[in-house]
């Protein structure tokens, strides 16, 4: 048996909550209904529904006020967005909501695991989705921007736009 449920993934939380007859605005998403008898441990999958024509756009900062920010400046764009404090969660969201873009503080990740970024790096390829590192100036793939920090949510967002439109352009191969 399944339900339609809001999901919203802020700090590795996942809480549903049932939608009435009215659209709904986060994340769309079915998840098993489990009886009290069921394996309180069992891994719940879920499938995410990108509404048509929408862009979604995945956060990954430890600074929930900067995701905050960020998310309020996509959402009256109209994109959708995912966020996270944590960067293996936003490897997991990623694998699951494939976004259209990924926007990754590279402060989030721990300095001394180079495989995460290796993993992000994967996953970008293999998707053909574009980064946008937040914290360097170095790029060294097509499909990535960086952006400096202390940064400006003008310029952030332009490139953000920028990456997007050059995605859309661009064929995956």
């Amino acid at each position: 048996m399944q339900c339609r449920c809001r999901v919203s993934f802020l700090h590795w939380k996942k809480m549903a909550e049932p939608i009435l007859s009215q659209p709904c605005r986060e994340w769309d998403c079915r998840l098993p209904i489990f009886s009290p008898h069921s394996d309180p441990h069992r891994e719940v999958r879920y499938e995410m529904i990108k509404e048509d024509g929408q862009r979604r756009v995945l956060i990954v900062d430890e600074s929930e006020e900067s995701r905050e920010v960020l998310r309020t400046i996509l959402e009256r764009r109209g994109w959708e967005i995912v966020d996270t404090a944590e960067p293996r969660q936003g490897l997991t969201l990623a694998d699951h909501c494939q976004p259209d873009l990924i926007v990754l503080d590279l402060e989030t990740l721990p300095h001394e695991d180079g495989s995460l970024r290796d993993q992000y790096d994967r996953q970008s390829q293999q998707s053909s989705t574009p980064i946008v590192l937040l914290g360097t100036t170095r790029v060294s793939q097509q499909r990535r921007a960086a952006v400096a920090k202390p940064y400006h949510y003008g310029p952030l967002v332009r490139t953000i736009e920028t990456l997007l439109r050059k995605s859309q352009e661009t064929p995956s191969t």
